[in-house]
């Protein structure tokens, strides 16, 4: 289940189960570093896998790559794109300086 950040952003991604339909990719954010556009990458890796990653075009920042080998329906593909735009999409959420429960964890 996923819960609700007090910006109002998902801190977790919610997991598909194995061979259901996978929901529709969301939409991504911008980036969390300079506020740039995202997009999503299929690059061809080593010994046929390949990796489905985010990154900001303008900053180049990316985020969790998620490898895969490609197969005859693409549903490795689509799993693999899927699990990496939430992936981007997850923010962590912010702990002010001047919070008590914060003390000795930042």
């Amino acid at each position: 289940m996923s819960t609700l950040a007090p910006e109002g952003l998902p801190t977790t991604a919610p997991e598909p189960l194995r061979g259901e339909a996978l929901p529709e990719l969301p939409e991504l954010l911008p980036c969390p570093f300079c506020g740039g556009v995202a997009e999503m990458v299929d690059v061809s890796w080593m010994l046929g896998a390949r990796r489905a990653l985010c990154c900001c075009i303008e900053c180049r920042a990316q985020g969790q790559d998620v490898q895969y080998r490609p197969g005859p329906d693409h549903g490795l593909r689509d799993e693999a794109m899927y699990a990496a735009t939430c992936a981007w999409n997850t923010r962590a959420p912010c702990r002010r300086r001047d919070d008590p429960e914060a003390e000795g964890r930042l």
